[in-house]
C-alpha cells in the first residue's frame, strides 16, 4: 500500500501527470488528488497500529454472548471457568464477581498473555460494550473459548447476589 502511495506521488510531482488521456488535467484537480493520497499515504500506517498501540480488530464475527442464568448452569459443571473484569479499577472496588481478574480494557493489549488458553473465559464489564471491544482483540490474537456476559455486570449482580463481591455500586442500585 505504501509503495502503491509512493509511486503514485512521485507520478503528481511528473510533469507527464499533468496530462490525462490527451488532455491537461486541471490545477484544481491534481491538488485534489494529491490530497487524497495524502490522506491515504497518512491513513495506512494507522490501520496497522503502527502509530502505537494494538489495533482492536472485528473479526466480522459476531461476539458469543451468555446471559447470567446460562453462566449459573455452565459454572456448575466442572469445567474451569476464568472470569475477566475489563472495567476500571474504581468500577472493581465497587463491586465485582467473586474470584474475578481485573485487567482494565486500555491495559488489555498489554496483558492480555496472562490469560491462559486453555480455560474458558467470560469476559464482562458494566454493561456489555467494552466487553464485546475486549472479545474481538482477544478473538485477533488467537483466543477461541471467550464469552460475553450479556448485560455485564449489572446483570450478573441483578441475579446472583451471593456470588457478587459487595461494594457500592451495586448497594447503590439495590441489587446486593
Amino acid at each position: 500500500m505504501r509503495l502503491f502511495l509512493a509511486e503514485s506521488w512521485r507520478i503528481m510531482q511528473n510533469s507527464a501527470a499533468k496530462i490525462v488521456h490527451g488532455r491537461p488535467m486541471k490545477r484544481e484537480t491534481r491538488q485534489a488528488v494529491f490530497a487524497v493520497l495524502f490522506f491515504l499515504l497518512l491513513l495506512a500506517p494507522a490501520q496497522r497500529g503502527a502509530f502505537g498501540g494494538e489495533v482492536m480488530k472485528n473479526s466480522g464475527d459476531a461476539v458469543p454472548n451468555i446471559d447470567a442464568p446460562s453462566l449459573e448452569r455452565l459454572s456448575k459443571n466442572e469445567e474451569p471457568i476464568v472470569y475477566l473484569d475489563v472495567r476500571s479499577p474504581e468500577e472493581y472496588r465497587q463491586g465485582h464477581i467473586e474470584g474475578a481478574l481485573l485487567m482494565p480494557l486500555d491495559s488489555l493489549p498489554t496483558r492480555y498473555k496472562e490469560l491462559p488458553r486453555d480455560k474458558k473465559i467470560v469476559v464482562y464489564c458494566r454493561s456489555g460494550r467494552r466487553s464485546a471491544q475486549a472479545i474481538s482483540f482477544l478473538r485477533s490474537q488467537g483466543y477461541e473459548n471467550v464469552l460475553n456476559l450479556s448485560g455485564g455486570y449489572v446483570a450478573w449482580a441483578a441475579s446472583h447476589k451471593d456470588k457478587t463481591e459487595k461494594g457500592g455500586f451495586c448497594s447503590l442500585l439495590g441489587i446486593c
